[in-house]
C-alpha cells in the first residue's frame, strides 16, 4: 500500500461512497484523510497529465453551487412514516466548481490540505488494490462467500428519504419534473431506453450544517435506467439506496438494466480511465471517443468495479436482489470533451 510523507495509509476502499468495516478482505478504512494536497508537478507525476482540473471528492459527475433557497415547485411530502430511521455518517465531500470542458488543466484550484500526494491517486497500488476490490464485489453479487458480504438488502424508501420522522434528516425535493434524456448519455436507442420526454428528474437536497455543507443527488430514472448527474454525500444513505428508492418511485426494480454516471469527476474513478485504463490498450482520451466496453470477469472489468463509482453499482445491485439473481455484465466508457461518461449493464443470471 502506498504512503504519504507523513506515512499515514493510503486507503481507497471506503471513503464516504461506502460504509465504514465494509472493505473486501482484509482491507480496512481509514479516516485519516479528507482533502488532498495540490498537484505534484509535470515532472514529478507520470508522463500521463490528466486534462481537468480536481477540485473535489465529489461523488460522480455533473457538480452544483449550492442551490437557491426559494424553491419554484412544489416538495412532496407523503405521509408521515411512524419509525425512526437513523442514518450511518459519513466524511464530508466537497462541493466543487465546474471543470473546464476543452480539457484544460493549467490553473489549479486551492485544494484543502491533506496529506496525500497527486502520485497516490494514480499509483500502482491504487489500481492493483481496485482490483481486489473489484473482484470481491464480483464473488458477492455471484454469491461465492468468499468472505462474508456485509451489504444488506435496502429497504430505504421515497418516503423515508423525504417524509424523514427526524425533521433533519429528510431530504428536500428541490425539482422533481419529466425531461428527456441527458444529452451526455449519447445514443441509446440500442438500449431500448425511451427517447421521449418522460424521465422523472429529481433534485433531492439537504443542508447538514456549516460543518457539512449540503448533500446533493440529481437523477434521470425511467424504465430501464438510472441517469446519475451529481451525488454529493456528506451524511446520510448511501447513493446505492437513493438510487433504488427514487428508481422504485415509478418502476418496479427487476425492470433496472443500466446505470448511466455522466461527467465523471470523482478521483477514485476518472483518473483510473484516462492514466491506466485507456493508455494500456492504446486509447486516447481525446481521440478515442467512441465507447469502450469491458466485459464481465476481466481484469479491466474488476478495476472499473473497484474504483469507486463501480463499487456504488455492486451495492445497488447487492441491495436491490437476493445474490446469484442478477449481475453487472458489462461496463462502458466515452468521452465527451474530455469528460467521462459511464454505464453499467445489468442482466439478470
Amino acid at each position: 500500500m502506498a504512503k504519504t510523507g507523513s506515512d499515514r495509509s493510503f486507503d481507497l476502499h471506503h471513503y464516504s461512497f461506502d460504509g465504514p468495516s465494509e472493505a473486501p478482505g482484509d482491507y480496512q478504512l481509514t479516516t485519516s484523510f479528507r482533502g488532498r494536497r495540490r498537484h505534484s508537478t509535470r515532472d514529478e507525476t507520470r508522463s500521463y497529465r490528466p486534462t481537468r482540473r480536481h477540485s473535489s471528492d465529489n461523488e460522480s459527475s455533473e457538480q452544483v453551487s449550492p442551490p437557491p433557497q426559494s424553491p419554484q415547485t412544489p416538495t412532496i411530502r407523503p405521509p408521515l412514516r411512524q419509525r425512526s430511521l437513523r442514518w450511518q455518517l459519513s466524511d464530508a465531500i466537497a462541493i466543487a466548481s465546474r471543470r473546464p470542458t476543452d480539457g484544460s488543466s493549467s490553473h489549479s484550484p486551492p485544494l484543502p490540505s491533506s496529506d496525500i500526494s497527486w502520485d497516490e491517486y494514480i499509483s500502482d497500488d491504487t489500481v492493483s488494490n481496485y482490483r481486489n476490490i473489484g473482484a470481491q464485489y464480483q464473488a458477492w453479487i455471484a454469491g461465492r462467500n468468499t468472505t462474508a458480504c456485509p451489504i444488506r438488502r435496502s429497504r430505504v424508501t421515497w418516503e423515508d428519504l423525504v417524509n424523514h420522522p427526524l425533521q433533519d434528516q429528510s431530504f428536500e425535493v428541490y425539482l422533481n419534473d419529466f425531461r428527456s434524456t441527458p444529452e451526455e448519455a449519447g445514443s441509446i436507442q440500442s438500449t431500448g431506453l425511451s427517447t421521449g420526454d418522460d424521465w422523472r428528474y429529481v433534485f433531492l437536497r439537504r443542508y447538514d450544517g456549516d460543518q457539512q455543507g449540503w448533500s446533493v443527488y440529481q437523477h434521470h430514472t425511467g424504465l430501464g435506467a438510472i441517469f446519475v448527474d451529481n451525488i454529493t454525500r456528506r451524511t446520510g444513505p448511501y447513493w446505492s439506496q437513493v438510487a433504488q428508492a427514487q428508481y422504485q418511485l415509478d418502476n418496479h426494480i427487476d425492470t433496472l438494466r443500466h446505470v448511466y454516471f455522466l461527467n465523471v469527476q470523482n478521483l477514485f474513478t476518472w483518473p483510473y480511465v484516462e492514466i491506466h485504463l485507456y493508455p494500456r490498450h492504446g486509447l486516447h482520451w481525446f481521440d478515442d471517443p467512441e465507447p469502450q466496453c469491458w466485459t464481465y470477469g476481466t481484469r479491466e472489468y474488476q478495476e472499473l468495479l473497484g474504483t469507486k463509482l463501480g463499487r456504488g453499482v455492486a451495492r445497488l445491485v447487492l441491495g436491490a436482489w437476493p445474490r446469484r439473481t442478477h449481475r453487472i455484465d458489462a461496463i462502458h466508457t466515452w468521452t465527451i470533451m474530455g469528460n467521462l461518461q459511464m454505464r453499467f449493464d445489468i442482466e439478470p443470471i
